[in-house]
């Protein structure tokens, strides 16, 4: 029974070439999208797909895939490629959601930090399921919609006194009364 026949890339258009040299020269790109481009490049200079895989940290099979895709669809089989044009709009709902995250106690969702970051709370709204994806800074725009801004920061403070609600609420009416 011989050998399996590697998969390569197919020859590369001066388009692709150079839309793939852009992608691999920025400094800040998606994770998975530096991956396929390491893979289509390293295809084309002859690397058989054990060596890619071994390189890139991927499975054999994922690494078939990636070169399958872009046999069948060109660059833009490589995914994560920017798309021109404004992104989706987050709805008023949703802003109101992200900003309810915003303004409850870490604590209360047993968060393991006492104040949140727009980082945590954008991880937050996606793992709570309030919306599917989104970045940083659509998450900041969400939020500065609804008035809450960064620079503010909320930190919420616990006391081990049991007797501390108590106390608390004597102390707000006193300040209520005055």
């Amino acid at each position: 029974m011989g050998r399996k026949a590697s998969v390569f890339v197919r020859e590369l258009t001066a388009v692709e070439k150079q839309k793939i040299t852009s992608i691999k020269r920025k400094r800040i790109i998606h994770c998975s999208l530096r991956q396929s481009v390491d893979i289509v490049l390293l295809s084309s200079e002859g690397w058989e797909v054990k060596l890619i895989a071994h390189r890139v940290g991927l499975d054999q099979s994922n690494v078939n895939t990636w070169i399958k895709g872009f046999n069948k669809g060109g660059i833009d089989a490589l995914g994560d490629i920017p798309k021109p044009g404004k992104g989706k709009e987050i709805t008023k709902d949703i802003k109101l959601k992200i900003a309810t995250i915003a303004l409850s106690d870490p604590k209360q969702l047993r968060k393991p930090f006492t104040s949140w970051t727009v980082e945590t709370i954008r991880q937050e709204a996606i793992n709570s399921g309030v919306i599917a994806t989104t970045s940083w800074e659509a998450t900041r725009k969400a939020l500065k919609n609804c008035g809450i801004t960064t620079q503010r920061s909320c930190t919420w403070k616990e006391s081990k006194d049991p007797d501390y609600e108590s106390k608390k609420k004597h102390h707000r009416a006193l300040h209520e009364s005055a």
